[in-house]
């Protein structure tokens, strides 16, 4: 059900913001909210009303030896780290966390599109301080997720069933 409208409808946005939350979680190391020990109705007021951090933010508010541990785990220094934070991948993760469903993404495509078009432009990009592999790898980690979901489209349109258990 949908905690804005109370309506039941879904569409294929509301899984766009699931992919979203999960695509800032490997990126930053943390859900897009903090929603640890609040009961069910802050809980969904928080969802509903409050808008979450840019990763770069985010992650600017953890200790540095946090920040560092992120960046080793992502195969990079922190200062790069901060750096790739401030870009378009992660751009890319805020359109899918909008609040209202039509801010977002309208199909899996428009977002793999999207995240296409980003990885591209950083190819092209020759003007860049850094090595063009380095500057992907946080692009890399969002597109496995993306074709998933879109396989995953896929097959329940072949099989016609509406989720897997």
């Amino acid at each position: 059900m949908c905690l804005r409208s109370g309506s039941a409808e879904l569409d294929v946005r509301a899984d766009i913001y699931s992919l979203g939350a999960l695509l800032y979680e490997l990126i930053v190391g943390c859900t897009p909210l903090d929603l640890r020990g609040l009961g069910s109705f802050d809980l969904a007021r928080i969802i509903i009303e409050v808008p979450p951090l840019t990763p770069l933010v985010r992650i600017q508010q953890f200790e540095p030896e946090q920040i560092g541990e992120v960046a080793t785990l992502r195969n990079t220094n922190k200062d790069r780290l901060l750096e790739l934070l401030g870009g378009e991948a992660t751009n890319v993760v805020m359109v899918c966390l909008e609040k209202l469903p039509e801010c977002r993404y309208a199909s899996v495509d428009s977002l793999a599109f999207e995240i296409e078009r980003v990885l591209k432009a950083l190819e092209t990009n020759h003007h860049s301080k850094a090595p063009i592999h380095s500057q992907c790898t946080i692009l890399k980690a969002l597109l496995a997720p993306v074709a998933f979901s879109i396989v995953t489209k896929e097959c329940r349109r072949l099989w016609n069933v509406t989720s897997f258990t």
